[in-house]
Formats: C-alpha cells, structure tokens, sequence
C-alpha cells in the first residue's frame, strides 16, 4: 500500500503538451505557438494496446501519427515474414508519406507497448488549405523535405 502524501503529485508536469510534441516533429518546425495551436487541435488521440496494429501493409492509408507515449514497431512483409524496418519510441513520427500519396501503406506499424498516439489525417490537411493555405503550404513544404531526406537515405545504402 502506498502512501498518497510521498507520491509524485507533480506528474501531470512531467507529460509533454501536444504543442510540445509538435515543436520537436520536423515536419511543424517553424511554426509560431499560434500555428502549432492551430495544428494541435486538428490532433486525434488514439491508444492502441501491447501488439495492437495501427495499421496494415497494403491498407489505405489517410494520416501521419506521432508517439505521444510507447514504442511502435514498423515492418514489412517479406516471404510471408514480417522484417522489422524501424522500432519508433515517444516522439517519433511515422505515415507521412499519406499525408500526399493516395496509395497503400507501405509498412506494418505496431504498438509493442501499450501507446498513444496523435493522428493527423490528409482530411484536415486538405481542409487547412482552404482555411489557412499559407499555413498548409509551409506544412507541406516541411513534409516534403522530411520525404526527400527519407528517400536519400534509403538511396544512399
């Protein structure tokens, strides 16, 4: 039994604000706190279980997600066995590549922790360029140079 005058009553202190995560994604780098505060509250929080998937190689995908709290594993189907391609840990980011491509999902992504997660999907990307376009644009612009940086490194091994 614990003794509820020797908890940490400050916890709530230690937890990162959704402007604080979004300061540290490169994709919002940049923004002003009034434009990640705009960007926070298009944010949707998801908490997926221990070996939950978030999604599926192959499914339609619609938004980018960041770690607010777990570890999500990221794989790939090869010869009927998943490859393990990235383990992503708070603050990581991954799925940007649906925020501008209709296609499929590339990858598997699962919580190997319980997790939360924050979604941000090409639905409020889309509506954001017709409310804020300068805002959207610089979005979008941020997105395309985390892309290209992604595709060099995977062209240069």
């Amino acid at each position: 039994m614990t003794n509820a005058f020797w908890d940490d009553i400050f916890k709530y202190s230690k937890k990162k604000s959704d402007i604080q995560i979004l300061e540290d994604i490169p994709v919002f780098k940049g923004l002003s706190r009034f434009e990640l505060n705009k960007v926070a509250k298009m944010l949707h929080l998801r908490s997926y279980k221990k070996d939950e998937y978030i999604f599926h190689e192959k499914e339609p995908g619609e938004s980018m997600y960041i770690i607010k709290s777990g570890e999500i594993l990221i794989t790939k189907n090869k010869n009927q066995k998943e490859t393990v391609i990235s383990n992503l840990t708070e603050g990581s980011f991954f799925g940007e590549v649906s925020l501008v491509d209709e296609d499929v999902r590339s990858a598997n992504a699962k919580a190997i922790t319980d997790s939360e997660v924050l979604g941000f999907f090409r639905a409020d990307l889309m509506n954001l360029i017709d409310r804020n376009p300068r805002l959207a644009c610089f979005i979008l612009y941020q997105l395309s140079t985390v892309i290209g940086k992604r595709l060099r490194l995977q062209t240069e091994t």
